[in-house]
């Protein structure tokens, strides 16, 4: 049944957009080699911005910081310039601060 249809949908839609579909490969069968590149390039491009993406999101992954590690360097007199970005409303839930944090909300 699945099967069924999950081809049916893409029959259904090839009929629906039939002519517009007709009318892309025949653009494309215009420009020839052009589209090609273009569509090798878009890809590219694709591709270099799912990687920055991933390398941001790892950064941001690094850059938290242990509770172990916290009290480490606050014994050691170089406790680091902490954020505390929770919103007003999460505050008041959870009024608990880390001493010298620094309140920059999100908003």
């Amino acid at each position: 049944m699945d099967a069924a249809l999950w081809s049916g949908t893409g029959l259904i839609i090839g009929t629906l957009f039939a002519q517009q579909i007709d009318m892309l490969f025949a653009v494309a069968g215009r420009l020839g080699r052009t589209a090609g590149i273009v569509a090798v390039v878009l890809l590219l491009y694709a591709a270099y911005r799912w990687y920055r993406r991933r390398q941001l999101i790892w950064k941001l992954a690094s850059a938290r910081i242990e509770v172990d590690e916290l009290a480490k360097l606050v014994a050691a007199g170089k406790t680091p310039v902490l954020f505390n970005i929770r919103s007003q409303e999460k505050r008041k839930l959870d009024p608990f601060v880390i001493p010298g944090s620094q309140f920059a909300d999100e908003r």
